[in-house]
């Protein structure tokens, strides 16, 4: 019986590991798939907008962030407690840095070239770190508003820092329009050495209460007063815990000795944020002035 010759496998209907689940796609859907690329990375892109810039000193900002941070609290009621609020003025050249708790705020000016007048907040802890991080020289600070063309996408902030070395850093902002404003005080009270503010702080606030649901003793009290006859302004403090108590009493020449005094009670942390910034050298003035029905202010 002759042998019949083997067959010889077909690869016609074969399918190769590759190709199971899937199929080579033709050449105009390889075509549509790139349009389809395009328009979807065409549609994402984003608008930006300038709306703040400045340069600074890389020295001066990191001061005056590590001045103001003191007022950011550790953990904020509010996202936006936690970012400090930046705004530049290109009328006046000032850079203005304002941190607020709702229990009192803090502010630092400084003149710098101011290139475009904005606003915006940007997280403390980040923005400190990233400052921290850039060596001496200047600094520019812009910032970007990226509005996407998509609809129904809220605007989006973020602040880009460069160095004079080509380092950059972004980072996320937030509108600056939810930030508390700081009280506008114009009734100004009298000016004082700041040595002796620091005399009187250094040798009273060991006094004070450390329980801040205790507010009457967790702070000092001061009481402003004038002698017309003499030509003084005197400052007199009282500090205690209910157990100690620490009583201070300094006096200044002035032209215009107040009139009637005035009693008031500021924070402990207020009082050592004050010690901790303070130059012998300097000069403190105090405004003191009713914001609101039942609310006083005290702006040092």
């Amino acid at each position: 019986m002759p042998k019949t010759a083997p067959k010889t496998p077909t690869t016609k209907n074969r399918q190769f590991p590759s190709q199971i689940g899937s199929a080579i796609p033709k050449k105009a859907e390889t075509n549509q798939i790139s349009k389809t690329r395009k328009s979807q990375q065409k549609a994402a892109k984003s608008s930006s907008k300038i709306s703040l810039y400045f340069s600074s000193d890389q020295a001066t900002l990191n001061d005056s962030l590590d001045f103001v941070k003191g007022a950011v609290p550790n953990k904020p009621s509010h996202p936006i407690l936690g970012n400090i609020l930046i705004i530049a003025d290109r009328k006046e050249q000032l850079v203005h840095l304002i941190a607020d708790n709702l229990q009192f705020g803090m502010q630092v000016s400084f003149e710098a070239p101011v290139k475009r007048s904005g606003k915006m907040t940007l997280p403390k802890d980040i923005l400190g770190q990233m400052v921290k991080r850039f060596g001496r020289g200047k600094l520019t600070i812009k910032c970007l508003i990226e509005t996407p063309e998509r609809e129904g996408q809220e605007p989006s902030l973020k602040a880009v820092l460069k160095s004079s070395q080509t380092e950059q850093f972004e980072i996320a902002g937030m509108d600056a329009s939810d930030f508390p404003s700081l009280p506008e005080t114009d009734n100004k009270l009298m000016t004082l050495p700041a040595r002796m503010v620091i005399a009187q702080l250094s040798g009273s606030l060991f006094a004070a209460s450390n329980d801040e649901t205790k507010r009457v003793l967790n702070g000092s009290h001061f009481r402003l007063s004038g002698e017309r006859k003499r030509g003084l302004n005197q400052i007199e403090t009282w500090t205690t815990d209910g157990h100690r108590l620490a009583l201070f009493t300094g006096s200044s020449q002035t032209e215009s000795p107040l009139s009637e005094p005035v009693n008031f009670t500021v924070p402990l942390k207020v009082l050592k944020e004050l010690e901790r910034h303070l130059n012998p050298t300097d000069q403190l003035t105090i405004y003191y002035g009713r914001r609101k029905k039942q609310q006083w202010n005290c702006r040092l």
